[in-house]
């Protein structure tokens, strides 16, 4: 996992709470979040974050990021699924991989647990059993 990567979802995901919406990015310009007040548009009630295919910007929905069950660690979590989804072919190994980088920090597995469990269980996500299953 690239450096400038992990340090920029460590450094948003510790101030989220407290950034406005905007556009936020990466020492080195390569990663661009860009966080919203409400709900991500064309997207379910409940989906915090996703990733662009073309323009690689990571779109994150503060209204959803700020729910009792998300925390700091979830948010890390969602940054780097966001921004690794695309070298994948599917949500599923996504999942696997961010969840595994995400464990080599000794960070809390409830943490994302908790926040997966909120986004997933309130949604009509492909898949979303199985995507429980390989995190849990």
């Amino acid at each position: 996992m690239e450096k400038e990567l992990i340090d920029f979802a460590n450094e948003f995901s510790e101030k989220y709470l407290e950034n406005e919406s905007g556009d936020y990015f990466s020492k080195n310009g390569k990663y661009h979040i860009k966080y919203f007040d409400g709900i991500l548009q064309g997207s379910t009630k409940n989906n915090p974050a996703r990733i662009h295919n073309k323009t690689k910007i990571c779109e994150l929905s503060k209204k959803v990021l700020t729910h009792e069950d998300i925390t700091p660690n979830f948010v890390y979590y969602s940054i780097i699924w966001c921004f690794i989804r695309p070298k994948y072919k599917s949500d599923i190994q996504t999942d696997k991989i961010a969840m595994e980088h995400y464990l080599s920090t000794n960070r809390k597995k409830k943490d994302v647990l908790k926040g997966m469990y909120y986004v997933l269980n309130n949604t009509n996500v492909k898949n979303m059993a199985k995507r429980l299953k390989i995190l849990t």
